[in-house]
């Protein structure tokens, strides 16, 4: 944690800590263990729903019989609540639960590493783009004079820019599709409740092994970037890098 800086503590508690209106139907009396709710308190945290909550009824795990709010966040001063949302999941009994934040602490900037997305390269869109540029490239050359560094240096630049320019329009597109797909795998739950048939199960299921899919390979580069500021990786190629970490894994 950052000196003076924002600080923020979220999970499963297994534990409410207000019978009254954490709990559904409501009890007098509950069994809270000392640890979970020792923690904040010795951080000098507080639960940012009840902040500003004071009074309202809000639930997070669903049982047969009864709803309960484990989920909590907790935040410091240097944070300010602006509003926490609860989204229904269907791979658990307990919710999803998105809490959004303004930060009083400014961040120092870092330098990142930036390393070319060689999968573009494979790109149809890229190759067309890149084709068209030296070919242009080509024409304008014949008339001027420079030097074999000015040319290689200019060819890097145009092709880092189209990496950027590309990436960029990928991940718009999986974004959007992600999106897309999660709303349909929704509907299609939705629809193995109200209408029960064998395609819809199967539909179901594919669509679910693909966005399961969709996400393990997300994480997977959001660990490649998270590495890339490491000094021991920077010299290291994306393939060499994760199978490095691979032998990590447990």
């Amino acid at each position: 944690m950052q000196k003076n800086g924002p600080t923020i503590l979220a999970g499963d508690f297994n534990c409410i800590e207000n019978p009254t209106l954490d709990k559904y139907p409501p009890v007098k009396k509950y069994p809270t263990p000392s640890t979970p709710t020792e923690l904040p308190t010795n951080l000098q945290l507080e639960d940012a729903f009840r902040k500003r909550y004071p009074k309202d009824k809000s639930y997070t795990r669903h049982a047969a019989n009864s709803h309960s709010r484990l989920d909590r966040f907790y935040i410091n001063n240097a944070c300010t609540f602006q509003h926490q949302q609860i989204l229904p999941s269907l791979f658990s009994d307990h919710d999803v639960v998105i809490l959004s934040v303004t930060s009083l602490h400014k961040a120092t900037p870092k330098t990142h590493v930036w390393k070319n997305n060689t999968c573009l390269f494979k790109k149809e869109k890229y190759k067309t783009e890149m084709q068209n540029y030296l070919n242009k490239f080509a024409k304008e050359m014949s008339t001027t004079c420079l030097n074999p560094l000015e040319i290689w240096i200019m060819l890097k630049c145009k092709t880092k820019q189209l990496l950027i320019k590309l990436g960029k329009s990928e991940i718009h597109y999986k974004t959007n599709n992600t999106i897309v797909e999660s709303q349909r795998l929704f509907y299609l739950h939705k629809q193995m409740v109200d209408n029960p048939t064998e395609q819809t199960f199967q539909e179901y299921n594919n669509l679910r092994k693909a966005l399961h899919k969709q996400f393990i390979e997300t994480t997977r580069i959001t660990l490649l970037k998270s590495k890339a500021d490491l000094e021991e990786y920077q010299k290291l190629p994306s393939a060499t890098l994760y199978k490095q970490l691979s032998t990590h894994r447990e």
